[in-house]
């Protein structure tokens, strides 16, 4: 586990309370349950000012992930998935409000139309 040093950096659990967790432990959450609950979790850790946190998301694939579960959300477009493209957008915004966020979201496929 790439970050099991960090104390802070807790582990996920999709049916428990939002917690901090680490980056790997929340792709990993997030990629098997892609769930409002789990892009919620993702908000509260992307709005933490922890570049550490963030670099890490990013470098492990993060804003692909999210580009993917964005999409994923867009194309089921029931009614029930309205909070979880709420979160999604939400987690969106969030990752772009910092320098290397926004550069990582131009940077990837499907982030930006050009």
């Amino acid at each position: 586990s790439l970050t099991s040093i960090v104390s802070d950096w807790h582990q996920f659990n999709v049916e428990g309370a939002n917690i901090f967790v680490s980056p790997e432990n929340m792709l990993k959450g997030l990629s098997e349950s892609p769930t409002a609950f789990a892009l919620a979790a993702l908000r509260d850790c992307l709005s933490v000012p922890d570049s550490k946190w963030l670099v890490l998301y990013i470098r492990l694939g993060g804003t692909s992930l999210l580009v993917k579960v964005l999409g994923q959300v867009l194309r089921n477009g029931s009614h029930g998935d309205f909070v979880a493209l709420q979160e999604a957008l939400a987690c969106l915004r969030a990752l772009m409000n910092t320098q290397v966020g926004m550069e990582s979201v131009i940077g990837t496929d499907g982030g930006v139309e050009r």
